[in-house]
């Protein structure tokens, strides 16, 4: 896998590791989410629908594909939630056997927000309705155009659920109209949001 598909992978599914809590004297319930940067395109959640539609024991389940490699099957637990962020704990399973590895991190909920930070002028934002093994979904879909080698663009498509917060229920990365990965959701318990 390349560095690139790799980032992607980290960032989306796994969560920005490192330690969570209040600052001294601050309450949790006084936590404030900086807006976004400028120059990004309209993300498709806040920081609080992210809190509100994964309540601590939300459980995600994915399958990855990648080109050349056996599947992946990937699990997301959410644990120890509170008002300013969460852990989660990811385990992977290779399909070709090999034991399970989990791993445990955690993130603010604005630093969850920001993973679906894409340059507005690379990205195009459209509505979709889509399924996966974990049902039908109306979805808000990104493509999102990067340079690629050979004057090849890499294209990532992205689909938010437009109703449960959380990472995306499909996303598909090609380059050249060949696929080089896709993850899609296979089982949620999830809430929605509105």
């Amino acid at each position: 896998m390349s560095n690139h598909l790799a980032r992607i992978l980290l960032a989306l599914t796994v969560g920005l590791a490192g330690c969570f809590g209040p600052s001294s004297g601050q309450r949790y319930d006084d936590v404030t989410f900086p807006p976004p940067p400028a120059g990004i395109a309209p993300q498709p959640y806040t920081a609080e629908e992210i809190r509100a539609s994964n309540p601590e024991g939300t459980f995600c389940e994915y399958r990855i594909s990648q080109a050349g490699m056996a599947p992946i099957a990937q699990s997301i637990q959410w644990t120890e939630c509170n008002s300013l962020g969460c852990a989660m704990v990811t385990t992977l399973v290779n399909d070709g056997g090999g034991k399970p590895r989990s791993e445990r991190t955690t993130a603010r909920w604005d630093e969850l927000r920001d993973h679906a930070s894409f340059p507005a002028a690379l990205t195009v934002r459209t509505e979709e309705l889509i399924a996966t093994p974990a049902g039908r979904f109306a979805c808000w879909r990104y493509d999102v155009r990067r340079p690629g080698q050979d004057a090849q663009p890499v294209i990532e498509r992205y689909w938010f659920d437009a109703r449960r917060a959380g990472s995306p229920v499909l996303m598909v990365v090609e380059q050249a109209r060949v696929e080089l990965m896709r993850m899609e959701l296979t089982a949620t318990n999830r809430t929605e949001f509105r």
